[in-house]
Formats: C-alpha cells, structure tokens, sequence
C-alpha cells in the first residue's frame, strides 16, 4: 500500500512538472507570436524605421515612407546646401541620358516615379538624348530656370549631389542612384537637415 502512493506521489508529481512545463511552451509560443513586430527598428532624428519586406519602413506625416538605406548610410554623401529649396518649388524637371544601359534605365525609371509621387511639385521627365524607347522632350542643364530647376541624373563613378545655377546633378549608377533617391526624399521630408 505504501509502495501505490508512492506512485501515485510520483505520478502526481510528474504530471504537475509536465503541466507546467507545457504552460511555459505555451506561454512562450504566445509571447513570440504576438511579440514579434516585423524585426529590427532604428531611430534616426525622431523618426523610427522598422524592417519590413526588406525595405526600412517609417511613417512622416502619418503615412508609411519606404526606403532602401537609413539616413546615417548615407550622411557622407556630398549635397548642396539648398536642395530641399529646389524640391520645393512648384515645378521641375527630370532628365537623363536614355542610352545609359537597361540597368540603369530601370532604376532611374522607379526613381522618377518615386519623385513625381513624392513631391508636391509638378514633375515633368524628359531626355538629353533621341530615344526610340522615350517620348519624351530634349532637356538639359541649359534648359534649367530659377522657376523650372532640372534635376540631371548622370552616369558616374562618383556618387553625389552637385549643383550648377538651376541644374541639380545626380551623379551615380544603378545601386548608388537609389541611395541617391533616398537621400533626396530624406532631406524633402526633413528627417535629415538639408
């Protein structure tokens, strides 16, 4: 008889162990599933990114901005001084030279929609060059006024942002464009000073 309740002791004991431990995986499980908020964050300037879908999401003026760098990726990068002026007037101009090969192509492409979504302005595109692929018309660095600016991206193995009386140049290549495009639309929304 003393042998059963030992058992039964035993028992007891062994279930109470395997229910908390099963209380634990549960609690666990939960805490991750509802814990898990996207991955990793980062604060620049007030303003807090979240990874999602591989691109740094963070919200400005209560709507989500997507990027592809943090703002500190690209603080070295060389601007001039009144370019939030520039992408502040009511119009611009965005032009760029069509036979710069299809990589690049495809990624001046996604940033000039990005800028005409972006900015407030009215964003018109145009070429330096005869295209069969663009119909768009001839505009250069000659063309910029103070009212119309152009904003010039250059094929380059410099990566900056340079200015010439009312032509912004762009200097970069495929990758390097798109860190330029978020540092440009950065300075727009004021998370870096510009």
């Amino acid at each position: 008889m003393l042998k059963r309740i030992e058992q039964k002791k035993a028992r007891r004991k062994k279930f109470y162990i395997g229910a908390i431990l099963v209380f634990l995986m549960i609690i666990s499980m939960l805490g991750i599933l509802l814990g898990n908020d996207g991955g990793a964050q980062f604060e620049y300037n007030k303003f807090k990114f979240e990874v999602e879908n591989n691109l740094l999401v963070t919200k400005i003026n209560g709507e989500k901005k997507t990027f592809r760098f943090l703002p500190q990726e690209l603080l070295s990068i060389k601007t001039p001084a009144d370019l939030k002026q520039t992408l502040k007037e009511p119009m611009m101009v965005l032009t760029f030279d069509p036979g710069v090969g299809v990589q690049n192509l495809i990624y001046l492409d996604l940033i000039r929609k990005d800028f005409s979504d972006s900015f407030d302005s009215f964003v018109q595109s145009g070429i330096t060059n005869q295209s069969e692929l663009y119909n768009m018309p001839l505009v250069n660095c000659d063309n910029a006024t103070q009212s119309i600016p152009v904003i010039y991206f250059n094929l380059s193995n410099e990566t900056s942002i340079t200015k010439d009386d009312y032509c912004t140049v762009f200097n970069g290549q495929t990758i390097e464009f798109l860190k330029l495009r978020d540092l440009t639309l950065y300075i727009y929304y004021g998370v870096i000073n510009g």
